[in-house]
């Protein structure tokens, strides 16, 4: 989301084609991360969210820490 954000900011300042007029006002950095970090939320939720019941395994919030090599323990 940043890299493309950038992109199109340098696209509109840098513009090839005559007839076509393009500008760029100020980046609101804080927007764009707010932007991005609600993308990647909802992309996780698709990603892993949705596999919680097709492989059957319960969620737990809150912090892990593996005990020993087969073991994880949440709080």
């Amino acid at each position: 989301t940043l890299l493309r954000a950038g992109e199109i900011n340098h696209l509109s300042k840098d513009n090839p084609f005559i007839g076509l007029q393009t500008s760029a006002g100020e980046v609101d950095l804080a927007s764009l991360i707010t932007q991005k970090d609600k993308l990647v939320s909802e992309l996780r939720n698709q990603k892993y969210m949705d596999l919680i019941d097709e492989y059957n395994f319960d969620l737990i919030k809150g912090e892990a820490k593996f005990v020993d090599a087969s073991t994880v323990e949440a709080t």
